[in-house]
C-alpha cells in the first residue's frame, strides 16, 4: 500500500527508501508487520485504554455490545490510513503529519473521529451495526477533521496549562501518556505471546 502511494509522486528509488522508513525506519514502532504483530497489538490495547479514559460513554457502550474498537481501527493502524479515505489528497496529507508529528497522529486521528462521532457510536445498538459505522467513519474524513486532528489534546487541567504556559513542555501530554501506555502493554503482550507459545 506504502509503496503504491509513494510511487505516485516518486521515483522507484526514492519510494523505496520512504517505504523502508515507514516500515523499518523507526517511524511506526517496532514489530508492527512482523508475525507477531506485537506493536500493533501493543497500539489497539493503548487506543482502548485511551477511550476509556477520554471517552468513559463511548468505551461503556462498546464494552456493553462486546465491541473491540482495536479490531474495528486496526486497518487505519496498520496502513497509517492508506487506502481508508475516499479522496488521495487526504493520503497525501496523512503522510505529511507522519513525517512532521511521527506515529501519534494516528492516535490524534482516531480519537478525533471517534470524538467527532460519539452520538453516532453510542446510537448503534449492536456489534453488527457499529462494524458498519466504523468501516465508513475514515472514508468521511475531511481536511479540516486532518487539521483538528493535529491539534487534538488529551483532557487537561487550568493548573496544568499555567505550568506548561510558564514552563514549556517537550512532549505533549498524548505523547508522554501514549509512551506510558506502550511500555506497559508491550509487557503483556510479550506475557501473552510467549504463553502462545507453549
Amino acid at each position: 500500500m506504502y509503496a503504491g502511494q509513494f510511487l505516485q509522486f516518486m521515483s522507484e528509488e526514492d519510494s523505496y527508501i520512504m517505504l523502508c522508513h515507514f516500515v523499518k525506519g523507526g517511524l511506526l514502532p517496532e514489530a508492527y508487520y512482523d508475525f507477531t504483530m506485537q506493536g500493533r497489538m501493543v497500539d489497539g490495547l493503548v487506543l482502548e485504554h485511551l477511550i476509556r479514559k477520554e471517552m468513559p460513554k463511548v468505551h461503556e457502550h462498546l464494552s456493553t455490545l462486546d465491541f473491540e474498537v482495536s479490531v474495528a481501527t486496526g486497518m487505519w493502524f496498520s496502513q497509517c490510513f492508506t487506502g481508508c479515505f475516499s479522496e488521495m489528497e487526504l493520503v497525501f496529507r496523512v503522510f505529511d503529519l507522519l513525517l512532521s508529528f511521527g506515529n501519534i497522529i494516528l492516535f490524534k486521528l482516531t480519537l478525533h473521529i471517534i470524538a467527532k462521532s460519539e452520538s453516532r457510536i453510542i446510537a448503534a445498538d449492536s456489534a453488527h451495526k457499529l462494524h458498519h459505522l466504523f468501516a465508513r467513519l475514515a472514508k468521511e474524513v475531511t481536511a479540516q477533521d486532518l487539521r483538528d486532528a493535529a491539534s487534538y489534546r488529551l483532557r487537561t487541567t487550568a493548573l496544568e496549562t499555567l505550568r506548561h504556559q510558564f514552563f514549556g513542555k517537550k512532549k505533549s501530554k498524548l505523547d508522554q501518556e501514549v509512551e506510558r501506555l506502550r511500555r506497559r502493554y508491550k509487557v503483556k503482550t510479550s506475557e501473552a505471546l510467549t504463553a502462545g507459545e507453549h
